[in-house]
């Protein structure tokens, strides 16, 4: 800040006019020269001044200004009053309100010159200071994209994607910078690009390879992502770890592990070797799976399996555990459904409430310990912003996501994360929906499915055109839940005739015309989702008293899984909580996400055959 001292016009003037016509005793000094005399005027002593002088001022982009000239900048030793205004040049959006107050957002960037003048009767002064507006100043962010899978065979093509964002409103990634910083050394192309691509290198053993990538902002700031991805040779062994996983609270200290293994064609497993914390366990092969039970877990337990062929080649998968930790992200929210993309085991947690801003949908990787909230677009005229979500499906085919609303249902491109209408009243021809209360993806017929519990019908749903085509139809019964085996067309649907009647699971033959059986569920609690294990012939819900049950569809047997420990409530409403189930058939493990008896929600990664289970995310509704 500078300061200046002026003197009032009124001021000077009298001064001038005093000029020769002083009294004895005036503030003067007659000086006799050979013209005459002259009269000079002695300047009065000055009283005002700038006391606390205003420091000059940083505002970050977006920040309110709200800014007053403070009444102790400056004083005057007689007492006299002061008054205080401003003026400014290079004005980047601010409003100046009587001359005394600066207010509101700047729409740019840059530096505004502020004079404040304090002002008395008899003078004035003056300082002066700046009003720096300045980006965000945050440091952009860079990962690099989850792969279908980490282990690639010798000659195949390998693309690597960074995603970077750079969050200062003027903001932008100005360089990438890929590397690799260990392994077999391989050619990369597009070093300087958000994606490179390499050729997975050749090997007869599996080996590691890492790689970098670097972005840089417009103000220079940096970051930087790593990732692993493993070559092997194209004739080795498959070989996997299913569960446990990475993260997770487990319910026991010894649970059992299992996973899956299978030689190459025209060749035969000659070992396998399973070791937890250095010490080797005999595991059971069963077809192409193995397990081994009652494994003692600590907090940093390592798993490494190691499969060797006939032909002396190798492969192998582990598992560094960080037993009793849980996603970051918790879930504070009502639980509708999940989604899981099996090929990359990201798992789509859709949460409501009564607020809309509740509606939203949290994503986690069971592989990488990823999770974030998942950005979604809607266009202007998206009529279901605030509409209570009732299901979400993931499109294997596409890899998009969809979201069943009471009478709708939406997409979710996630590439782009724009979302829009697939069918409604107003989308595609057939009848209107009344409430939709689930909502499955058949890969096999590359169509949608949803269970409308008003008008009692099971509806396909054509996901070019949004047209709606009936497949079921149960007079007087509440559909409440769904599934699909794709492998033979089949429908699950749950039904209740009427409030207290133990819930049935029906299965519907292809044509939608005939009920090739039905399983009664013992429960007179909504089934809000099933889970299918289609190579198994079983299905999964959870009952009345919070048990999840397995059912084997080809005896209608029944057994627990885990005893009390989800919440049933009743469906009152679209916004009402339910439990999500999946089937996941690659780890052959129940996903399953939930509030618990306890109140609190849950998600968990569950072995059928054992009931043990991992907590990997948690959460208090609000």
């Amino acid at each position: 800040m500078t300061s200046y001292k002026l003197y009032s016009t009124l001021l000077l003037s009298l001064s001038l006019t005093l000029t020769g016509c002083a009294k004895s005793g005036d503030d003067e000094t007659v000086t006799e020269t050979d013209g005459g005399t002259t009269t000079e005027v002695t300047t009065p002593e000055a009283t005002l001044s700038v006391a606390n002088p205003i420091t000059d001022i940083e505002l970050i982009f977006g920040t309110p200004l709200n800014f007053t000239v403070a009444d102790n900048t400056c004083v005057d030793s007689s007492g006299a009053d002061i008054t205080y205004s401003m003026s400014f040049s290079n004005n980047v959006g601010f409003t100046l309100t009587n001359f005394t107050q600066l207010t509101g957002e700047a729409t740019e960037l840059g530096v505004v010159n502020v004079t404040a003048t304090c002002k008395t009767d008899a003078e004035e002064v003056t300082d002066e200071f700046t009003i720096t507006v300045v980006d965000q100043k945050v440091d952009p962010t860079v990962n690099i994209e989850a792969l279908t899978s980490t282990t690639f065979k010798s000659g195949v093509s390998v693309a690597l994607k960074a995603i970077a964002q750079d969050e200062n409103v003027w903001g932008s990634i100005v360089s990438y910078e890929w590397k690799q910083t260990s392994g077999i050394a391989v050619t990369l192309s597009g070093t300087n690009t958000d994606e490179v691509t390499f050729t997975a290198p050749d090997t007869d053993d599996k080996v590691k390879l890492v790689f970098a990538v670097t972005v840089t902002d417009n103000d220079g700031a940096t970051d930087t992502d790593t990732v692993e991805i493993f070559a092997r040779h194209p004739l080795s062994p498959d070989v996997s770890i299913s569960f446990p996983l990475t993260v997770g609270v487990y319910d026991k200290e010894k649970v059992d592990i299992f996973g899956n293994v299978q030689e190459s064609t025209g060749d035969s497993l000659d070992t396998f070797v399973v070791t937890v914390d250095d010490v080797e366990h005999t595991p059971t092969i069963t077809g192409n799976t193995w397990r081994v039970a009652d494994v003692t877990l600590t907090d940093t337990t390592d798993i490494n399996v190691l499969a060797t062929s006939t032909n002396g080649l190798t492969n192998f998968d582990e598992v560094n555990l960080v037993n009793n930790d849980v996603y970051a992200t918790t879930i504070n929210n009502d639980i509708v459904d999940i989604a899981v993309d099996e090929s990359t085991d990201e798992i789509y947690v859709q949460l409501s409430g009564d607020d809309p801003n509740d509606i939203k949908i949290q994503k986690f990787n069971l592989i990488s310990s990823n999770n974030s909230t998942l950005t979604v677009t809607q266009p202007t005229e998206f009529g279901y912003t605030t509409a209570s979500p009732t299901g979400i499906t993931f499109d294997s085919t596409s890899g998009d996501l969809f979201v069943s609303h009471k009478v709708a249902v939406t997409k979710i491109d996630l590439e782009t994360g724009a979302q829009s209408v697939v069918s409604d009243s107003l989308v595609g021809d057939g009848t209107d929906f009344g409430f939709i209360t689930d909502l499955h993806y058949d890969s096999a017929s590359d169509a949608l499915f949803v269970a409308d519990n008003s008008i009692g019908q099971g509806v396909e749903i054509n996901k070019t055109t949004g047209d709606r085509t009936s497949v079921t139809f149960f007079a007087d019964t509440s559909i409440l839940s769904m599934t699909i085996d794709s492998t033979t067309s089949e429908l699950y649907m749950v039904l209740n005739n009427t409030v207290g009647e133990s819930a049935r699971i029906y299965i519907v033959t292809s044509n939608g015309s005939s009920i090739a059986g039905q399983i009664f569920a013992d429960s007179d609690a909504p089934l809000t989702d099933l889970a299918l294990d289609e190579a198994g012939k079983t299905i999964y819900f959870v009952d009345a008293t919070g048990d999840l049950i397995k059912a084997d569809l080809a005896n209608s047997t029944k057994t627990t899984v885990i005893s009390n420990f989800f919440s049933v409530e009743s469906i009152d409403d679209e916004t009402s909580p339910m439990i999500g189930l999946h089937y996941h058939s690659g780890r052959n493990v129940i996903i399953a996400a939930g509030r618990g008896v306890d109140g609190t929600n849950k998600i968990l990664v569950i072995d059928p055959e054992s009931g043990d289970y991992a907590k990997v995310a948690t959460g208090t509704v609000d």
